[in-house]
């Protein structure tokens, strides 16, 4: 048994292997790089030269989603199939382009990708094989400063950096002769 030795992304280990029943009918496994196609091949069935056509099926091929950081956010793919949050790992057929989009949660910011993507735009990766993606998310953070106005009126606290989500306190004390009145 001869095998297919072209098509689109086409790899066959050798030996090629079949086996034949008591009817003369053969059979043969074939991993074809997940391609789907149809391949001739030439067989010599009891010694005379006969054309078999077989099909490959396609094995789909994964890309696996992790998502780290303090903040939080999803992530989805085009074509539908990773809406990670809830599913982060899907299956897309060999060579199908699989572009991934991160959305930040309210009070977090997209970070950027690593692993089979890099940067801080979409992710686009082409599936040859498995992959693994991460999308990184962090808490936002905010910088509050109070004061008192006029200074010789009192003392305040507070200011400082807080990260999103954070109780803030802030603190007015009056010296004598001064009322605090508000916070503007």
């Amino acid at each position: 048994l001869t095998p297919p030795s072209s098509g689109a992304g086409l790899s066959v280990t050798v030996p090629f292997t079949s086996a034949s029943d008591a009817g003369g009918m053969m059979t043969t496994s074939v991993t074809a790089n997940g391609v789907v196609g149809s391949y001739d091949v030439t067989a010599t069935v009891r010694g005379a030269a006969t054309p078999a056509v077989f099909s490959l099926t396609n094995t789909p091929i994964s890309v696996t989603v992790t998502l780290t950081g303090t903040g939080g956010g999803s992530v989805t793919s085009e074509p539908a199939g990773i809406d990670c949050g809830v599913t982060c790992t899907a299956a897309f057929d060999y060579s199908t382009p699989v572009t991934l989009t991160a959305s930040a949660d309210t009070g977090s910011t997209f970070g950027g990708w690593s692993g089979a993507c890099s940067g801080i735009l979409t992710c686009t990766v082409t599936m040859t094989e498995t992959k693994a993606v991460t999308a990184a998310f962090t808490l936002n953070q905010y910088t509050i400063a109070v004061s008192a106005e006029p200074a010789a009126a009192g003392t305040v606290s507070g200011s400082g950096v807080y990260t999103h989500g954070d109780a803030v306190t802030a603190t007015a004390t009056a010296n004598t002769g001064y009322t605090f009145t508000n916070w503007t």
